[in-house]
Order: structure tokens, then C-alpha cells, then sequence
């Protein structure tokens, strides 16, 4: 499964992530990312605004796919150097509609804003 992409993701790249989806849906899980780019916080809230399928949220383990994103410290240092790092929980929705919405979603970020 290959997706053409400018966007790498630290530790795991795209396709590996997507992967990940299409197992984890069968399972609830989580999973955390962060882009190799450093985007803004105002950038950050595009992509997050624009899917469709995944809810803010901070109520793990339902049905519904949700998400956070937000920079963390850890001993007082940024991890990460202060990107933000990604929480996507998988719930019930279909694979392929899951997979579409972070598609178009990364497609709002762009380089050099």
C-alpha cells in the first residue's frame, strides 16, 4: 500500500501508519505520531478541523475515533522538540472512510507556512 506523500511521520513512515489502522481497528487501539516537519499550532488546528471521521476527545476506548494533539514535556524537556505529537484512537468506523480522513487532513498542511 503505497501513498504518495511529502509528509514523513518520526519513528513510522505513512503507509506504516495506515497499516497500523487497518489493525488496530479490529483491536481499539491507540496510536501516537508526531511529522518530521514542525508545524504550528495554527497549522495543527487545520488538519485537526478538517477531518471528518475523528472527534477531539479524551474519553478513551469507545466506539467513535478520536484524537489529540498537542506538544508534551517530559522532565521538563519538550519531547520531540516540542512538535506535536498525534493520539489517534481507533474505533468502529469503516477502515477505508478512517484512512480517506487522514488523507485529506494531511493534505492541509503545507511546508514553509
Amino acid at each position: 500500500f503505497k501513498i504518495d506523500s511529502p509528509f514523513a511521520i518520526i519513528r513510522i513512515d505513512f503507509s506504516l501508519l495506515l497499516v497500523f489502522i487497518l489493525v488496530m481497528i479490529n483491536y481499539q487501539g491507540s496510536i501516537l505520531f508526531t511529522f518530521k516537519e514542525a508545524y504550528s499550532a495554527d497549522q495543527i488546528a487545520i488538519f485537526i478541523n478538517s477531518l471528518e471521521m475523528f472527534a477531539l476527545g479524551f474519553s478513551w476506548g469507545g466506539y467513535k475515533s478520536l484524537l489529540t494533539a498537542r506538544p508534551y514535556k517530559r522532565d521538563g524537556q519538550w519531547v520531540h522538540d516540542g512538535k506535536h505529537v498525534i493520539r489517534l484512537s481507533i474505533g468502529l468506523e469503516d477502515t477505508t472512510d478512517l484512512i480517506e480522513d487522514l488523507k485529506q487532513g494531511f493534505s492541509y498542511l503545507s511546508y514553509g507556512d
